[in-house]
């Protein structure tokens, strides 16, 4: 005999979502498009057969994106509350665990915090770090000249 307890168990399980970060995909899908455009401005302002004014853009607004992507991402790192999330969870204690739902939602806001934290310095990470390069060596006759294939 199952109990009403298992039965709503059970029926919570298969019910409720149990993949809570379901839409990936879109975030693949966005981290695709701005690396494709990245990879054509770079290549369109490296291509010596491109006219300069055009090499010009496309270098300069490459150095932009990039250098705009790290500013963003570094103002919403600096406003995540960390330091007052890690005081609120250093005080709970493990030995005697509050279970109450004041800390429960001081728990979950602190784990949103840090996911979002890391999930930030991974997009940072992922930034190209040649910029202001590509924007120099699109001013040049041959931007490739010097580089290995």
């Amino acid at each position: 005999m199952v109990t009403r307890a298992q039965w709503l168990r059970t029926s919570a399980h298969t019910s409720l979502p149990h993949d809570a970060m379901g839409q990936r995909d879109h975030l693949h899908e966005v981290l695709r498009e701005a690396d494709s455009w990245l990879f054509l401005v770079r290549d369109a302002a490296l291509d010596a057969e491109n006219a300069i004014e055009d090499r010009i853009f496309r270098g300069t607004a490459y150095s932009a994106f990039i250098h705009e992507m790290r500013t963003l991402l570094g103002a919403a790192r600096d406003a995540l509350p960390l330091q007052e999330v890690r005081e609120a969870t250093a005080q709970m204690s493990p030995l005697s665990p509050d279970y109450s739902e004041g800390s429960a939602r001081s728990w979950g806001r602190a784990m949103a915090v840090e996911a979002l934290d890391q999930l930030l310095d991974a997009l940072s990470v992922m930034q190209p770090s040649d910029g202001s390069n590509v924007a120099s060596r699109a001013r040049l006759n041959d931007p490739m000249m010097d580089l290995q294939p």
